[in-house]
């Protein structure tokens, strides 16, 4: 899904009666993708008209200064499942985030690695971390720290509550040192964790990322089941000029692990929430004869040094507020 938008085709966008969504001021359902439900809210009228993106280009347009962002801070989530690692250029719910800050606005994205998650409780402890980190995000200095962070996005992974959350789960530590035996997550003693996560782990982004697996997919729809259960492949559909079609389905294969310290898969693997910063530039500096080129962009590099100790800051703050450990900073 990643940062997927809809474009040149009908949506429905759904307001629900007041009260619908207990402590929802307002309830919206969009029928498009993670991306298309901030857009949604930010250039169309479904909250505030003029729209905020009109408004602001109007402003721009007029030389005048831009109005205030409509929104504290986009929270997007909680997804079922890790967005850590490599699973970040993947993401929806990292997607939204980003669309978030590039219209200037304060942006969290929140999962909870349990794929299995579908009880309210299994998204408790994520909800009230995630309820730390805004208010930390929004209220600490201020909203200096707000600001600091404006063009980043926060991505924030639990663990799982109550089922194997890898070794070293319980035991304090001052950095992770996880150790995978499958692509759950489980340590290699099998122990599970009885504490819904350690605290706040200030992380890099790691190299994680789930392995494609394709099955040949049987695409008739009263196909007859194989004697194992699993669907049958059909045959290639052939035309008339030779031409072969044939149908997959990605049922996954495994994960590459990266359990290098200090990474987020790391932090989860060990049961901490870990919170890493991601920002909109993508590029790498490049070298010339193996000196550094000359920093054409001081101003960006400085803001990165700027949003990295920001970010520090926040994960400390929001500690503070919920009583929980912090380590990685």
């Amino acid at each position: 899904m990643s940062h997927a938008l809809t474009l040149r085709k009908h949506f429905a966008v759904t307001t629900r009666p007041a009260g619908a969504v207990p402590g929802a001021h307002k309830a919206v359902a969009v029928d498009g993708t993670p991306a298309d439900t901030v857009m949604v809210a930010l250039a169309s009228p479904i909250f505030f008209d003029p729209p905020p993106a009109v408004a602001a280009a109007a402003a721009a347009s007029a030389g005048t200064p831009a109005p205030s962002p409509p929104f504290d801070a986009v929270i997007s989530g909680i997804n079922r499942g890790d967005n850590a690692g490599g699973h970040v250029i993947y993401s929806g719910t990292v997607g939204a985030a980003r669309e978030a800050a590039l219209n200037g606005i304060p942006a969290v994205a929140v999962s909870l690695g349990d794929l299995g998650a579908e009880a309210p409780a299994a998204y408790a402890p994520a909800a009230s971390g995630t309820a730390a980190i805004v208010a930390a995000l929004i209220h600490e200095e201020s909203g200096a720290l707000a600001r600091a962070l404006t063009g980043a996005v926060i991505n924030l992974n639990f663990p799982r509550v109550g089922g194997r959350a890898g070794i070293g789960a319980g035991v304090v530590t001052p950095a992770p040192s996880p150790s995978h035996s499958d692509e759950e997550g489980t340590g290699p003693d099998g122990s599970a964790a009885s504490v819904p996560f350690r605290g706040f782990y200030l992380a890099r982004q790691g190299g994680s990322a789930a392995r494609p697996g394709f099955h040949e997919a049987f695409v008739e729809a009263d196909a007859p089941a194989a004697p194992d259960g699993k669907e049958r492949a059909s045959p290639p559909v052939a035309a008339p000029d030779g031409t072969t079609t044939r149908y997959f389905k990605n049922v996954g294969g495994g994960m590459r692990w990266d359990n290098t310290a200090g990474t987020d898969t790391a932090a989860l693997a060990a049961n901490w929430a870990s919170v890493t910063a991601l920002t909109l530039r993508q590029d790498v500096r490049a070298l010339a004869d193996g000196l550094e080129c000359r920093d054409e962009d001081g101003e960006g590099r400085a803001w990165e040094r700027a949003a990295g100790a920001a970010v520090a800051k926040l994960v400390v703050a929001a500690g503070k507020r919920a009583g929980l450990e912090v380590a990685g900073v």
